[in-house]
Parts: structure tokens; sequence; C-alpha cells
């Protein structure tokens, strides 16, 4: 890519020295900046300006902004600032904060985390003195525990009430989790005193990192700033095989959130976690848990990773949760995680036709866009080389159509999703990226035969990101098969390169020295007819009812997210002046799957069990107030517990009547299934032994009523095929 970059100067004067005195009433701060910490700032500043994808600059933004983004990134639930804060720093900084930052000085950042550290090191202070008395449990009081839009609280009797709802729903949440009294406040008073030692340990080098990567999300959600220390720990993580449980983790209000599983790593192996489960304890083998709530993520991460072959235990709340009370354990054995161990598979369904007679559908599952970074890596594990041996398998056992499942494919290598699309479709254009890279220039167009020209149908998710986004949605465009699934895709349609400081660095007096890094949102992946995938995602043709859809998943959810836009596409313009291509799937055929589709989730009772289930969902994820009455939160638990019951049991009823595929592995998995055993043979769990209600569960959490009705939609493809006259194959036509 050519770089739009211009350096401005490597050496720079403190604007503290040189502006007239401000007579600032904030305190002073223990931190000072280094001259490469302030050489640091100067750069992320220009680079922000110049070569993220907005080229916009800093002062685009007001100071009042910056300010409040910073006041949020150290305090995101609003509960130690006051109003008067906020107003104090905003008159005293705001007009000068962006000149004081372009040139790297970083003491108006200072003076603003030492007012938060006076004002959490007060409230911190009192705080063991008032767990020493007790909570009224019979109050009519609430408590709104998510405060990230609720303004800052004025000093006084306002932020004192804020404070003892806080404590209270805090001290309620542990009781409600089976804590003993005494226990709970022994929680909570370790928890604040953990607050209370992290304000001291609070490095200078630590406000930078918080501060300039909250500043990149002024741009936009993935843009950020590495400190020399986490840069390390990064380019560690993704050059050597990492020991741990196979997730990538951030903090969100002061809790430790699961933002991704690695495929092939424990934690997405085990099937018990799921992106945005909030981990709350952590316990080594053979000890108790330790409450990580309001730790910094570094000392969380080191908790979780450990030897391999030996146990951690994450005690979580669920993302699905309907109370955040809700406690559950899982138990993972920490291992090398290979990106590439889970692998695509595939499965043969038997699907009744006529009576008598069944139809065999083939449903390939793509985890990830895994193999060889370079091109000369072949002989390297490669998905579209797995794909094409399952495709093999497939038709070799005489299935009559393909469902392409990416649910919960995150992405991978941008050639792999190239190459498995020009299986499907021959020769064509498949992404377009600009601004576009010299080097890969011609990355997005695939130049080969068809593979497979049967029936097919893509299955999505909202946690189908990135290159997934890209296979659904040039499938989708070519008219080659119909997308199926959550209302949409995740959304996720931009490029971000990661640029080490350390060559701006190389003639300077800091050479050698250990430098940070941006992350920074550089380019746009388009599909074929040069839709962007950003932001709105993939819009299925048919779009199937979903817990996900009332979830906050996705880009869109995102705050400051880059907006969705239309680029012309030359390439793909030629193909359609020409009628280079005709596959069987057009605006007819889609709405008239869609409205057999829509007859099915109206009748069917699985549908109409669904829609109960999201429709009691929904109206515990827009529970805002929580009581701070024990009994009747207890109620409430104890009915939102024998609802799920209810929904386990219905499920259970549904998964018994659905058809059991057989499995279609590779030779290599198929080896490791025999030298291992996949588990299938162990003995039953003495504590449930064999129970009905064992068998309940593995049939509820065996029932995919998406799947099932991806099958249905397939089935009605082919019939449809058939019907019209075109080849069964549903083969590739071109025009003359």
């Amino acid at each position: 890519m050519r770089r739009k970059f211009f350096l401005l100067s490597l050496f720079v004067i403190p604007w503290s020295l040189v502006q007239p005195l401000m007579g600032s009433k904030l305190p002073d701060s223990p931190h000072t900046a280094t001259s490469l910490m302030r050489q640091e700032t100067s750069l992320m500043i220009q680079m922000l300006e110049h070569q993220h994808i907005k080229n916009e600059r800093l002062d685009t933004f007001s100071g009042e902004e910056i300010i409040e983004q910073f006041m949020t990134a150290v305090d995101s639930q609003k509960l130690f600032f006051t109003r008067e804060d906020f107003a104090l720093i905003k008159d005293e900084l705001a007009e000068s904060i962006v000149r004081s930052l372009r040139i790297g000085d970083l003491e108006p950042l200072f003076q603003i985390h030492a007012l938060y550290q006076k004002r959490a090191k007060d409230r911190l202070d009192g705080i063991a003195g008032r767990l020493s008395s007790s909570f009224d449990l019979d109050t009519e009081e609430t408590y709104a525990p998510d405060r990230r839009k609720s303004d800052w609280a004025a000093e006084g009797s306002e932020m004192e009430d804020l404070w003892e709802r806080r404590l209270h729903y805090e001290y309620l949440q542990l009781l409600l989790g089976e804590e003993e009294e005494e226990e709970a406040l022994n929680i909570l008073e370790r928890r604040y005193d953990r607050m209370r030692s992290n304000l001291v340990d609070t490095t200078a080098q630590d406000v930078q990192e918080v501060f300039l990567s909250h500043l990149g999300r002024l741009y936009d959600p993935h843009t950020a700033f590495f400190s020399a220390d986490s840069f390390e720990d990064f380019r560690i993580n993704m050059e050597l095989a990492l020991v741990g449980i196979g997730a990538v983790l951030t903090t969100e209000d002061g809790y430790c959130v699961i933002r991704e599983l690695m495929p092939g790593g424990p934690a997405a192996l085990s099937g018990e976690l799921q992106v945005e489960d909030r981990i709350v304890a952590v316990a080594q083998e053979g000890e108790g848990p330790v409450d990580v709530v309001d730790m910094q993520l570094r000392h969380v991460v080191r908790k979780i990773r450990g030897e391999k072959d030996t146990e951690v235990t994450l005690t979580i709340i669920p993302a699905d949760a309907t109370d955040s009370s809700i406690r559950r354990e899982v138990t993972l054995v920490r291992d090398t995680i290979e990106l590439t161990a889970r692998r695509s598979h595939a499965e043969i369904f038997s699907f009744p036709v006529n009576e008598g007679e069944e139809m065999s559908l083939g449903v390939l599952t793509i985890p990830s866009f895994y193999g060889a970074e370079a091109r000369e890596g072949r002989d390297e594990v490669s998905v579209t080389e797995d794909v094409k041996k399952l495709i093999g398998k497939l038709e070799e056992a005489g299935v009559s159509g393909i469902v392409l499942d990416f649910r919960g494919n995150s992405g991978g290598l941008l050639r792999e999703a190239v190459e498995l699309t020009g299986l499907f479709i021959g020769s064509g254009p498949v992404v377009s990226i600009y601004p576009t890279e010299r080097r890969n220039r011609n990355q997005g167009i695939y130049r080969g035969e068809v593979f497979y020209d049967g029936p097919l149908v893509a299955l999505v998710s909202r946690y189908s990101a990135s290159a997934s986004e890209i296979v659904a949605g040039a499938l989708q465009s070519y008219g080659r098969a119909i997308v199926v699934g959550d209302k949409s895709t995740h959304g996720k349609g931009s490029v971000q390169e990661m640029a080490s400081f350390a060559p701006f660095f190389a003639r300077t007096p800091f050479r050698g020295e250990k430098t940070g890094a941006a992350k920074l949102t550089v380019r746009r992946f388009y599909l074929p007819d040069g839709e962007s995938t950003q932001k709105q995602g993939v819009v299925p043709d048919i779009p199937l009812p979903s817990f996900n859809n009332h979830l906050p998943i996705g880009e869109a959810s995102l705050p400051r997210a880059l907006g969705w836009n239309k680029r012309p596409n030359d390439e793909w313009e030629k193909i359609l002046a020409g009628k280079d291509f005709a596959w069987g799937v057009d605006d007819d055929l889609r709405l008239g799957l869609k409205a057999n589709s829509l007859v099915r989730q109206k009748e069917l009772a699985e549908f109409l069990f669904f829609e109960e289930a999201i429709e009691w969902f929904q109206g515990r994820q827009e529970r805002t107030e929580y009581s701070l009455n024990k009994e009747y939160r207890r109620t409430q638990l104890e009915a939102d517990r024998e609802f799920r019951e209810y929904l386990d049991e219905r499920q259970a009823e549904f998964a018994m009547k659905q058809p059991v595929p057989s499995e279609i592995r590779l030779e290599e998995e198929e080896e490791a299934v025999l030298e291992h055993g996949r588990g299938d043979d162990l003995p039953p769990d003495p504590e449930l032994g064999e129970s009905e209600d064992s068998e309940l569960v593995e049939q509820a959490e065996a029932f995919d009523l998406h799947l099932m009705e991806t099958l249905r939609i397939l089935h009605d493809l082919i019939q449809n095929t058939r019907q019209n006259g075109l080849p069964e194959a549903f083969a590739y036509r071109r025009s003359e």
C-alpha cells in the first residue's frame, strides 16, 4: 500500500514548558512522561491523521469529546468522577488538550488521571467501614448496574446514594450466587482492596496506553495503541505456541470478557463457553476460586495461562444470563493451541421426501479460514484443500445438495476465502479491497474451474465475520447460493494493520529501545457487486428467528463503527454486461423459498416454541433496574430457573425427532479419533447415572433449529430445480 504518512517531528517540547501557566485547580500528577513516551504519543496522532482510512485530523473532535473519552476509559461506570469534575476538567483543558497532545505532552492526561485516583482513593477508603454494617434486604429500592449511558452523578448525596445502592447490589448478587453472608462481605472487601492496589500500581505507561487506545476508538472500534510491554506480549503470542485455554480476552466495566474463542482451543472445544461470557473468578487445580472482578487484565490472563495438561476452573456469568447473579463453573485442561486443530468436517442427513423415500443432504462445517500464510506452503493444512476432500466424500456418498455452515466462523486468511469461493463459482472477482495494496492487487480474483456445481445453501450467524462474510456475500452476489441465518452477519468489513514504532526511531537516540505499536484500520472489504460488508454485514435471503438478534452482537453495536458504503467494481460490471454467468438462484426463486420458510415458521411447533423462548429471553434482556429485595429477586430467579427447565425439556422433545447424521471426516482426523477416542465410550457419570434427565440434557444440546430449517430450504431448492427442468446437478451455465 502506498503510505500517505508524514513524520512532522520526532523531537517535541512539552506543551507545559511553552504555554502560560494555567492556574489549574486539578491535582498534581505523580507521573512524568519520558521523552520516548512523548515521541510515541506524537507519532500515534500523526498515524491516526494520515494512515487511518478516515484521514481525519485530531481537531475534528472537540476537546470536550476527547476529555469525556478518557474519563469514561478510566471510569466507564461513572462511579468516581462527578458532574462537577467533568465541568472543571472541561473548563481547564478543553481548549488546549489537542495542542498538547499533538506535540506529545501527556501532562493533561496525567492531571485527569490524578483527579480520578484521588476520587477513587477517597471512595475506596470508606468502603471497608460501610461493609461492617448490614444491608436492608427487605428494601423496595432498585439499582441500574449498567451506567455507561448515565450522566455523571453530582457530588454529595447523589453520589453517596449511588454507592450505597451499588454495594447493596453487589452484596445481594453474591448472596444469590449461594455465598454465605460473611464470605460475601469478605469477597467485596478483597475486591475493593485490589482496586485500591491497582491505583497504586498504575504507571505512566498504563495511562498512556489507556488514553491512546481510547483516542483511537474515536476513529473506529478496532484502532488501538500498544505499549512496549503489550506489543511484546502480542508478538510472543503470535510467534510462539501458546499454552492456555484459547480465548481472546478483554476488559469491560471491570469484568474480564471473552471476546473470541480460538478454533481448536480448549475453550472452543469444551462447548461450555461463548463470546461475551464474563469471567468473575479463576481457580487453579486443587485450589479455591480467586475473584478477578476489577483485576487488571494482564493479571487475569496470567492466572488463566499455565502449564500444559493442568486444569483451570473459570467461574463465569453466561452471556445469555437473564440475571448477573447467575454463576456457572467451567473446568478446562490447558493445552497448546493449534489454530488448525479444529478443521472442517462434514455430515450427511437423510431427509424424508415422500413416504418411504429419503434424500441425502450434506452439511459442511467450516470453523475458520486456516492455511499457510505464503503461497509456497501448499503442502500445509488448508481449508480449501480440506473442503475439496470433504466434497469429494459427500459426492461419493450421493448427496443431492450441500449446506456450508459458517456459524461462529470469525474469519482467517483472505486468500483461503477467495480460493474456497472459487470452488463454487469458477473464475471471477470475489472481494475487492480499498485502498488497494499493490503487492496483493489481484488477491480478490479467483482464476480456476468450478469444483462443485450442485445446489448450495450458506448458513450464517451474527458470529460469522470477516472472511466468512466475504464468502457468503460473494455466493449471494453471484446467485450461487441461498444465504440463511440470523438477521445479518457480524458486519466487520475493515482491515487492520499492526505498525511497529521501531522503524520510525531507527535513526534517533531511541534506536534499540523497546517501543510500542499502533493497530490501525487502513482498508475496507467489498463484495463482487461493490457493496461493503461493514456494519450491516451480509443480510440473508431467508432470515430465521434467533436469540442473537436480540443481543448486542456485531459491528453495528460498537460505538463509532465505520459506516456502510458501496464502490463500483469494473470487473463485476463487465461480467453483468456480458451476462457471463447464470446460476439458478434469482430473485423469484429467493422469494419462493422464503415464502415456504415463512409458512413453516408460522406453523411448525418448534418455531412457535422458539418464538415463546425468544419473547421470554427478550423481556429479561430489557431489564435495566434490579430490585435490591432479596426475596423478590430470589423469586424472580426461581421463576427463571423453572422456565429454563421447561425450555430444556421442550428442546429435548424436538431433538428426539431430529434425524441423526452420519459423520464424514478427513483421514487425518479419523486416525486421530481412533488413537485418542472421542469420549463416546466413557462410562456414565456416577453422579448422574443413566436417568431420563441426563438424556434430556443431551438431546436439548443436540437440537439445532436453524440447521433443520436450512436443510428444509435446501430440499425445497433441489425440488424447485427439478420441477423447472434445470439439471439436477444445478450446473453452472455460461451463456453463448
